[in-house]
């Protein structure tokens, strides 16, 4: 892989992580106003951290120290990609954690790429994944 592919397929990972943890951090800020849990917006925000920011960190030209920046509240934020795993990923965590026993498993589920995960994937339209996929 020449240099200028390399750089191009690391901007576009960088875009995608900035890309979930935004749309993940505006899920958990609505729900936090919420006087019920949606189900269903805590799962798509797991999804969104399994393959907008899980998948592509585990990329190995991904390094935890990359700088992306991402829209939080309507302002560009600059944070590194382990700040961005802890706005969104660790986030979700601990909410679930203060949820109910089943839809906190089912978020763990979700995150860990178990059956739910591929439940909700299959659901989920080509052109939104491209949203936040890597592919």
């Amino acid at each position: 892989m020449n240099l200028f592919t390399k750089l191009k397929a690391n901007i576009t990972a960088i875009q995608k992580i900035a890309n979930a943890v935004s749309n993940v951090q505006q899920i958990l800020d609505r729900q936090a106003y919420e006087s019920h849990p949606r189900t269903e917006e805590y799962l798509i925000a797991a999804w969104i951290c399994r393959v907008g920011i899980l998948d592509i960190i585990d990329s190995p030209n991904i390094s935890t120290t990359h700088t992306l920046w991402a829209n939080i509240n309507g302002r560009n934020t600059r944070m590194t990609v382990v700040e961005a795993y802890a706005r969104s990923v660790g986030r979700l965590c601990i909410k679930a954690d203060s949820l109910d026993s089943e839809l906190k498993d089912a978020i763990f589920d979700v995150l860990e790429k178990g059956d739910l995960f591929y439940e909700i994937d299959s659901q989920i339209p080509e052109q939104k994944k491209r949203l936040f996929q890597l592919k």
